[in-house]
């Protein structure tokens, strides 16, 4: 599972694919710095939809939505933007202890 958080995080920090770049946008438009940030849990969520989960470096747990239906990828826009209080996921508790010895 760590290995997986690890890809993926390493996907959204430096990844020349269209849909990380965008990622990347978006995260920063929301004051969020990719290179500090730990994604936990990145997959599609049916047509066009990506759902993710973030650990923010100061521990803050973000859940989003980001959908490129009918439009270019470089112009996809976060619909979804949810602070998480609770932990449901394991992979959520191995970002933490990941960030915790980063």
């Amino acid at each position: 599972m760590e290995e997986e958080i690890i890809k993926l995080t390493n996907l959204m920090r430096s990844s020349n694919d269209p849909f990380w770049v965008r990622l990347r946008i978006l995260l920063k438009q929301n004051n969020v710095n990719p290179k500090t940030t730990i994604l936990a849990i990145s997959h599609e969520d049916g047509e066009c939809f990506e759902f993710g989960i973030l650990v923010l470096a100061s521990g803050e747990i973000i859940q989003y939505g980001i959908s490129y239906l009918d439009k270019q990828i470089e112009e996809a826009k976060i619909t979804e933007w949810n602070k998480l209080s609770e932990v449901n996921y394991e992979e959520i508790k191995v970002a933490q202890s990941m960030l915790k010895i980063a």
